[in-house]
């Protein structure tokens, strides 16, 4: 009786084996899974060899049932040998992923500077002179960005806050944030395959629609002249993409010393109630913490944000009304 009740046994754990390495085939179980799971039948193999060995009576046991002995400890030195090299695998394969969702967040900052130095030009009473409606969006701007955010007297981020004027014409304005909703699309589609395979790149990607939708209300406000809502979207837009564009700089591998022309360490001086509190944050890991790559690109990625805390606790009392889908 003893012997069926042990050959059941032996079967059950040859089915939870099998479907152990079904799992770990179909990457459902992490790196760290594998290797405890591993460590169990390494564990449970020793143990069976060190009974033989030490204990008579389990030694007459496994005398007398040799094929159930035999079975057990051939599922448990396949069992160990397998997972470990999964395991291996696995890491690998993380190793990997994360690498091309570095190449992504490396290639997103570029867009991240370009949206805002868009949105900081909106800030002027004219139209910019280089300003293109045609052909890829923001193009114009690329062009010459290098030269406006190497000086601090060309950077308009960087110039005194004055607001809009509402009596200026907006309707380059509009054009304007056009070509900023579609730089945005267009980081979302070039590198959302990327994205996508890690957890931190999906992240990133909520991130960019939430930028997206805030733009979107902002040109509304333009279109119909609502002036107050259509600065405070802008001013929440350059925010979320100073603090992005630090982020992935530093979730790319860079460090805070070595920065691409144009990343800002701190936030301009009208978005440091918005920003301040993420990029110290940043700057903190990059500066005390080895790990702040992956550090970084989890802040970058966060999905409520201090400006929109901000925002809701200190409604201004002329803006008008909030859109619901907020």
């Amino acid at each position: 009786m003893t012997g069926l009740l042990v050959a059941v046994l032996v079967v059950a754990f040859g089915l939870l084996v099998a479907l152990v390495v079904h799992s770990a085939r179909r990457g459902v179980l992490s790196s760290g899974a594998l290797v405890a799971l591993a460590l169990v039948c390494a564990t449970a193999l020793l143990a069976m060899v060190l009974t033989d060995w030490l204990s008579p009576s389990l030694r007459g046991f496994w005398d007398e049932h040799g094929v159930v002995s035999a079975t057990l400890s051939t599922l448990l030195l396949a069992g160990a040998g397998f997972l470990a090299f999964e395991a291996r695998e696995n890491l690998e394969q993380t190793r990997a992923t994360e690498s091309l969702a570095t190449a992504a967040f490396g290639g997103l900052v570029d867009h991240m500077l370009d949206v805002d130095l868009a949105l900081a030009m909106l800030r002027r009473s004219d139209r910019p002179a280089s300003m293109q409606t045609d052909g890829r969006p923001l193009r114009w701007l690329r062009e010459q960005r290098d030269d406006l955010v190497s000086s601090c007297r060309r950077d308009p981020r960087l110039t005194t806050d004055s607001g809009w004027e509402p009596s200026s014409p907006g309707r380059w304005r509009e054009a304007l944030l056009d070509q900023a909703i579609r730089r945005v699309m267009a980081a979302m589609r070039d590198w959302a395959p990327l994205l996508t395979q890690t957890r931190d790149g999906i992240g990133v990607l909520v991130r960019l629609g939430h930028l997206r939708n805030h733009l979107l209300v902002a040109q509304q406000a333009v279109q119909t002249q609502h002036w107050v809502q259509a600065y405070d979207e802008v001013q929440f837009v350059r925010a979320e993409c100073q603090v992005l564009a630090l982020g992935l700089e530093l979730g790319s591998g860079t460090g805070l010393d070595h920065l691409r022309l144009g990343v800002l360490k701190t936030p301009s001086l009208d978005l440091e109630d918005h920003a301040g509190q993420e990029m110290a944050q940043l700057r903190s890991y990059a500066t005390q913490d080895r790990r702040y790559r992956r550090m970084g690109a989890r802040v970058a990625t966060g999905a409520a944000t201090h400006a929109r805390k901000c925002r809701l606790a200190q409604p201004s009392p002329t803006r008008e009304a909030e859109p619901q889908d907020r």
